[in-house]
């Protein structure tokens, strides 16, 4: 993937670049964007670094239920399961399978896109303003200075200007007075996907330099058997040769052409399931919920859990070495701002959200094999839908993770 073209940006490296910039392995206070800036770098980080890494946390017991260091050290290296290396895991799955299939659902990483898309689908989304301009003065400044004008996405421009939005009374008496907007991470799975990677029919065959850019390459061993079932049904000849070449077809997308058939494609509701909810409470005075603790929340019932969080992973800087934990072990049963407790309230509406979240899958993005939900319950527009990220993390969610590795793996082997 290194130097293949990301949905994202011109290379999966310039992906890691820029997402790992304010990611450091705790307690190094090192960006990992430093070691992505060379391919040798990457590989010594592999090769090297993560076993040491793996082997310290082992012997601090890092792994949990594990009885000896080996299967702890094993289990940290080989099956891991705290938030950063699922991220990077699902990160990997969605590059490969947008340089394989060009799935055009990936396009709706463009926001305004993704809006206007589900807008036409009738899924509640964050509502926008259609003023062509807006201008931001400040009170006190003179002489052009604190003069700010943005050009809405609706009239050519780069933004979305959109109404403030404030969290529902359910969810604002859990929070502090000045808490931003508190979203709920909903990751959804579709296995809608992976018979048409089977068959090869969702196999793209765009050369470099059309659509996203596929370099070229040798073929995989996915794609090799698909070719050897090709001529061993041309040579039979007849209908089953006609019906081979129809059937494995492929349009590519082109950035910016919609002409794909997954635009309407509407996949059954078995083939996609949530995986795990989050709610992030937002922390005290902060501008988005970035900053916040991580609530489990129970599918079902819809019953808060424990809290935790992964702030430790975003310490940066030389003077964070000797003050960061390792690991978090912290698990919250109230919010450190308040101490309101949360661990055991009800969210009654949790069926709604995961209904929301499941059908925008369905429906937007079928073919995609994972996304993370930002979902809101907000005070005026009830619950919204406020973006769909394909690289997406648990957020240290409970997993069925015998499901999970298997569909990575049905996935990755269609792939490949």
């Amino acid at each position: 993937l290194w130097d293949k073209r990301h949905y994202r940006h011109e290379s999966f490296q310039r992906d890691m670049i820029l997402n790992l910039r304010n990611v450091a392995i705790p307690g190094t206070g090192v960006p990992l964007s430093l070691f992505s800036r060379s391919s040798v770098a990457t590989l010594g980080v592999i090769a090297i670094i993560y076993p040491i890494v793996a082997f310290l946390g082992a012997l601090r017991g890092a792994a949990g239920s594990e009885p000896s260091l080996g299967k702890s050290f094993a289990k940290l290296l080989l099956k891991p399961t705290d938030w950063f290396s699922l991220w990077r895991l699902n990160c990997r799955l969605a590059a490969l399978h947008f340089l394989r299939t060009k799935d055009e659902g990936y396009l709706l990483e463009d926001k305004w896109r993704f809006l206007q898309r589900a807008q036409e689908k009738n899924i509640p989304v964050t509502p926008w303003l259609d003023d062509a301009m807006m201008v931001v003065k400040h009170k006190n400044e003179e002489g052009g200075l604190g003069f700010y004008r943005y050009k809405n996405v609706t009239a050519g421009g780069n933004w979305i200007i959109q109404p403030s939005l404030r969290n529902h009374e359910t969810i604002k008496k859990l929070l502090p007075a000045n808490a931003p907007l508190s979203t709920f991470r909903v990751l959804t799975a579709s296995t809608y996907g992976l018979q048409g990677l089977r068959n090869g029919s969702d196999i793209a065959n765009a050369p470099e330099g059309e659509g996203a850019g596929r370099s070229s390459r040798r073929p995989s061993n996915n794609e090799k058997k698909i070719r050897r079932r090709k001529k061993m049904k041309k040579t039979k000849g007849g209908d089953d040769a006609t019906t081979t070449t129809t059937t494995t077809t492929s349009t590519t997308t082109t950035e910016g052409n919609d002409s794909n058939a997954n635009h309407d494609a509407k996949a059954p509701a078995s083939s996609v399931r949530t995986l795990t909810v989050v709610w992030r409470a937002g922390r005290s005075g902060a501008a988005t919920d970035h900053k916040s603790v991580l609530f489990d929340v129970q599918q079902d019932s819809g019953k808060i859990l424990r809290g935790t969080t992964n702030q430790h992973w975003y310490q940066l800087g030389a003077s964070k070495i000797l003050t960061t934990c390792w690991t978090q072990d912290l698990r919250y049963l109230r919010h450190p701002d308040t101490g309101a407790a949360i661990t055991g309230e009800v969210l009654p509406e949790i069926k709604k959200i995961l209904e929301i979240a499941e059908r925008a899958h369905r429906q937007l993005v079928p073919g995609v094999p994972l996304v993370g939900w930002d979902v809101a319950m907000t005070e005026k527009h009830g619950i919204l839908l406020l973006e769909g990220n394909f690289s997406c993390n648990f957020f240290m969610g409970t997993v069925d993770y015998d499901w999970y590795y298997k569909f990575c793996d049905d996935f990755y082997r269609a792939l490949w």
